[in-house]
């Protein structure tokens, strides 16, 4: 049995999630279980050391140290008998990494309900839309690793609902249902001139004029991309720049509208973005002047992963 995931780590402070602080894979091969984990961005002091909980395990895997807000972790062990625990691998729910202060790091996994093991084909598939040549003899098998990874997220991401989940507060649905009211019934003959005056304007690349949007707003793209609602890409973007933006560019006379999602450019952060559908990179602001050519992007460079919609 072959099952591979992976979750990201929230951060908690008094139960209430602030933002995301990292990711854990975990790993079941016949019966060797591997847990990975990568903490960044931990508000705290400069060193720490605390220890990591699996739920439904009695006691601790292991101590773990966090270091200006960064800590990994890889352990390999018995998926029957974890570190002689007597629990396996089907028993865990979750992960805990406690924190000074009423705070903790915090994921949950539902090991029944992962993707099963990933077909060579498509591997083969995806790893064919990557242009990028390897920088050394280890790069082909490090990318078909990443690519792995990526397929169980896209696999899961294709399982989520079509339609738009039920907002958490009332209020929400209550301003989505006014906001299509107003647009219904606006006496604007073009749609994005009334989404210009409704909506916050931003100029996210200099002089081109883009508004500012949450997930709720969705309601304003055509049906077909309403669903981006679903989108952990996207999703992961919004929660930690708290906003996501959408803009028109004109191609040969064609209007072209562009849903963006805050990030930096990183070559493996911009895969994960091809896997969810975000087949283009902009940089912010006055940045781009700096940057010497278009494909040569610096690593770390902020901009906004783009995707072509409609409204």
């Amino acid at each position: 049995m072959y099952i591979r995931k992976i979750c990201y780590l929230d951060y908690l402070e008094q139960n209430n999630r602030i933002k995301n602080a990292g990711h854990v894979k975990i790993c079941l091969n016949e019966n060797k279980f591997t847990i990975e984990i990568q903490v960044k961005g931990v508000p705290g002091a400069e060193q720490y050391e605390t220890w990591i909980e699996l739920k439904g395990m009695e006691g601790n895997l292991s101590t773990f140290r966090i270091e200006r807000g960064s800590g990994t972790f890889r352990g390999n062990y018995d998926a029957d008998n974890i570190k002689g625990s007597g629990t396996g691998f089907n028993d865990l729910s979750g992960i805990r990494i406690p924190l000074s202060g009423d705070r903790e790091l915090h994921a949950d996994f539902d090991t029944k309900k992962c993707p099963k093991k990933i077909q060579k084909d498509e591997i083969v598939n995806i790893e064919s839309s990557i242009t990028e040549k390897p920088e050394n003899n280890n790069a082909g098998e490090i990318r078909e690793n990443q690519i792995k990874e990526l397929v169980q997220i896209r696999a899961q991401e294709k399982k989520q609902p079509e339609t738009e989940p039920e907002p958490e507060h009332p209020a929400e649905s209550f301003v989505a249902d006014r906001m299509a009211d107003r647009l219904d019934d606006s006496l604007s003959v073009d749609k994005w001139e009334q989404l210009c005056r409704t909506y916050k304007r931003v100029q996210p690349f200099g002089d081109k004029c883009y508004i500012s949007l949450a997930p709720k707003d969705f309601i304003i793209l055509r049906k077909e991309y309403q669903q981006l609602v679903n989108n952990s890409f996207l999703l992961h973007g919004y929660y930690n720049y708290k906003h996501l933006i959408l803009g028109k560019e004109k191609v040969k006379n064609e209007e072209i509208f562009y849903l963006g999602v805050p990030g930096a450019y990183y070559d493996r952060e911009k895969m994960v973005a091809v896997m969810f559908g975000f087949e283009g990179f902009e940089i912010a602001g006055d940045l781009e002047k700096d940057i010497p050519s278009i494909y040569e992007i610096p690593q770390g460079t902020f901009g906004y992963y783009m995707k072509r919609v409609e409204i």
